[in-house]
Parts: C-alpha cells; sequence; structure tokens
C-alpha cells in the first residue's frame, strides 16, 4: 500500500514502453507515480529496476484503494481494452479521479468515453500515422506536429541538413532561423537537448 497520506500522485496500470517513457517524463517533472503490476514476478523485476510498482491486480477496488485512487492526480489505462473498461467503470465507481485511457482499437474510444475516460489515445491510430509521415519526410522538409495558439511545433530529420555533426551551440538554428530546439528524437528516445548535445544524422528535431 501506499502511505494514507499520499497525494497528487499518477497511477500507471500496464507496463509497456509506452508506460516507461511516461514514468521517466513524470520522474523529470517531480510527479510521483505508482504501477500497479499483478505478475509478481515482473512487479519484482522492475522493483529491482527502480520501478514504483505495487504488485495487484489494478481492476480490484481494493488494490485500487491500496494505492489511493481518491488522492491520485490521474490514472493511465494502459491494459488491453476490456481491462480498460473495468478498470475505468471500477475507478469510476470509487472516485472522480480523471483517467487517460490507451485505446487498442480507435472504433472504441466512444466505448471508453462512455465507460468515464476524460482523456483516449488511439495508440495504433497515432502511430499508424506518424510512421507514415516519418516514411514520407525527405531532407530538409519538416511537418507540424501540434499548436498552441501561434506557437507551432514542427520535427525536422537532421539528415540532409547543415546540422548533422554539429552540436546544438554549433548549429545556432534560433539565430539562422528564429526556431527553438526543444528536443531530439535518437533512435527512438527522445532527450532534452543541452547546448553540447550533438546532432546525428539519425536524430529528428523537435521544434518550437
Amino acid at each position: 500500500s501506499l502511505p494514507p497520506d499520499t497525494h497528487g500522485h499518477v497511477i500507471i496500470c500496464g507496463w509497456d514502453p509506452v508506460a516507461r517513457t511516461v514514468a521517466d517524463n513524470l520522474r523529470v517533472a517531480g510527479v510521483r507515480y505508482v504501477l500497479v503490476e499483478n505478475d509478481y514476478e515482473k512487479a519484482a523485476r522492475l522493483d529491482e529496476e527502480g520501478v514504483q510498482v505495487i504488485y495487484g491486480i489494478p481492476t480490484d477496488r481494493q488494490v485500487l484503494e491500496r494505492v489511493r485512487l481518491g488522492q491520485a492526480r490521474a490514472v493511465v489505462a494502459n491494459l488491453s481494452d476490456t481491462d480498460n473498461a473495468n478498470l475505468l467503470l471500477t475507478s469510476r465507481s470509487l472516485a472522480a479521479t480523471p483517467v487517460l485511457a490507451v485505446v487498442t482499437e480507435a472504433e472504441r474510444v466512444g466505448l471508453m468515453r462512455a465507460a468515464g475516460a476524460r482523456e483516449t489515445v488511439a495508440l495504433r491510430e497515432v502511430l499508424g500515422g506518424y510512421m507514415a509521415v516519418r516514411g514520407t519526410t525527405r531532407g530538409t522538409v519538416s511537418h507540424i506536429v501540434d499548436s498552441l495558439g501561434d506557437l507551432l511545433f514542427a520535427e525536422i530529420p537532421a539528415h540532409g541538413t547543415p546540422f548533422a555533426g554539429l552540436t546544438i551551440s554549433e548549429a545556432a538554428i534560433r539565430e539562422r532561423t528564429g526556431a527553438s530546439v526543444i528536443g531530439i528524437w535518437e533512435r527512438g528516445r527522445f532527450s532534452l537537448p543541452q547546448l553540447g548535445s550533438r546532432i546525428s544524422s539519425e536524430s529528428v528535431l523537435m521544434l518550437a
């Protein structure tokens, strides 16, 4: 169990590379998280790796009470669609804590929302579109991935640009273009750039 006074944490149900990335980002942001894992050996292994984990069935009422669902900031439902639906219904009967559900099939988004999901992510659809864009991006072509008011967020592969092989400081991208490098994708891993971070030909730059 988490201590009774635990609050403001995020509960993650279902562990995979997506959940690991969520946990890493929460850790960087200074937000406590706990993973609920029903495989004892996997839970023990993750505990040894430093993952904050509690052994139990994520859809069980008593387990959700042990991880202080009512005092949590949010729940990430990253199980199968069926288990996510059960988790949503159970959590909604216990507390008003918002739940973000990762949906395997896009057509089930409506069902997840009906079950109580505050937000849904149709992962296969998102990744499919993302891979299609990546597969058709060539040279110095960038693509907009999101926006916030007038602020645009874009990605551009470093391959074929004059920035490949340079550090962030040497590339002087902001001085040259007015765009700021806010992140670097390298072989599927995302990192925050430092002035000394080197841009390889395999890097994908996240710009604002």
